[in-house]
């Protein structure tokens, strides 16, 4: 197994713990006391680290680092870009759509 395909399932396992997480507190209305008042300052809770989780998350989101990005996201960088080095055949393009257009429009009729 790759890297990144490692990196994937952690975020993966991740986010179901988190997810298991919050539906636990959804059936336990008495997590949710730390939000009245000035509570939440009082002591550590797991909605805290749940907040944490989430803050650097849009960190991440916020300032890219090129390597903890999947690569479908980095096509904004230079060196992610890849210039086309031949030619459009437009009339080849063209006749390619009208078919897939044509064919599609069969099977809709159906």
């Amino acid at each position: 197994m790759s890297k990144i395909r490692k990196q994937y399932f952690a975020c993966l396992s991740g986010r179901i713990v988190i997810f298991a997480a919050c539906l636990v507190m959804c059936f336990k209305p008495q997590f949710y006391d730390i939000l009245e008042g000035m509570n939440f300052f009082d002591g550590f809770h797991i909605l805290h680290l749940l907040w944490l989780i989430w803050v650097f998350d849009m960190i991440l989101q916020i300032i890219p680092i090129k390597n903890k990005i999947a690569l479908g996201s980095q096509k904004l960088f230079a060196n992610r870009f890849q210039p086309i080095r031949k030619k459009i055949n437009y009339k080849a393009l063209k006749n390619y759509v009208k078919n897939i257009t044509a064919s599609a429009v069969l099977i809709n009729n159906n």
